[in-house]
This record gives structure tokens, C-alpha cells and sequence, in this order.
């Protein structure tokens, strides 16, 4: 299980289920909510900001769009390996593939309702982990 979580995305009712998720699966996470995609830069930017165990990118944001943030936050010191997921109200097969091009390691239609998501953090979390595990 992750112990940083970044969530990138400005709608503050996702980001409150996001948050009611991660809870539900560990009270270990620290999560830090960024709402806007250019203060999301700026902050990654810092050379004293630790980057996070995984992050979580909105793909439709106003001002600097997923694919956009994506780009730069790859291209930062430190951020070339962290895992970028990318979440999606869309369920379209060319954002997915965009996405994986731009550098995302997943990519997550957003859910429904709150089971669904908790449900799609926990499986993420630990296919991830049973990869890191294997190599």
C-alpha cells in the first residue's frame, strides 16, 4: 500500500470520494489534494517537494488539460518512475491510449459510486505491488 497519494483534479466531489476511498482501504495514506493543474505543477516543481508513491491525474481540468500535465510532470526530476494514474469520466479507447504515450502507468474510468472506486484502489494497489514484488 502506498503511503503518498497525490490526487490531481479540480472536482472536489471526486476528490471527496477519492479521499472516503483511500480511507476505507488504509488509514496509513497520506493524501494530498491539488485542485488546480498549473498550482499542481508549480508545487511538483519544488526541489524540496518529495515526490509521492503514486499519483492520481484527472484527464478533463481546466487551464493545463491530462494530457498536458502529464507531459510536464514527466518530464520533472524525480517523477520519471512514479506511478501516474489517469482518471477518466470518458470511457474512450484513444484518451487510454493517449494517456499510455504521454507516459501514464494506468488509466482508470472514474467510478460510479464510492464501493466501485475503493474496489478499483485496491485491486491498482496491489497489482502494483505484486509487480514491484516480482522483479
Amino acid at each position: 500500500m502506498p503511503s503518498r497519494v497525490i490526487l490531481i483534479d479540480d472536482d472536489e466531489d471526486d476528490a471527496y470520494l477519492f479521499r472516503l476511498a483511500l480511507e476505507s482501504l488504509s488509514q496509513q495514506v497520506e493524501l494530498m489534494h491539488i485542485n488546480d493543474s498549473e498550482l499542481a505543477i508549480k508545487t511538483l516543481s519544488d526541489p524540496t517537494f518529495r515526490p509521492p508513491d503514486f499519483l492520481f491525474l484527472d484527464w478533463n481540468m481546466p487551464k493545463l488539460d491530462g494530457g498536458q500535465c502529464l507531459v510536464l510532470i514527466r518530464s520533472l526530476p524525480g517523477y520519471a518512475t512514479v506511478p501516474i494514474v489517469v482518471l477518466s469520466t470518458a470511457e474512450d479507447d484513444e484518451i487510454k491510449s493517449v494517456a499510455r504515450e504521454l507516459g501514464a502507468t494506468y488509466f482508470i474510468l472514474k467510478p460510479p459510486n464510492i464501493e466501485e472506486l475503493t474496489v478499483k484502489l485496491d485491486v491498482l494497489f496491489k497489482s502494483y505491488e505484486t509487480k514491484l514484488n516480482a522483479q
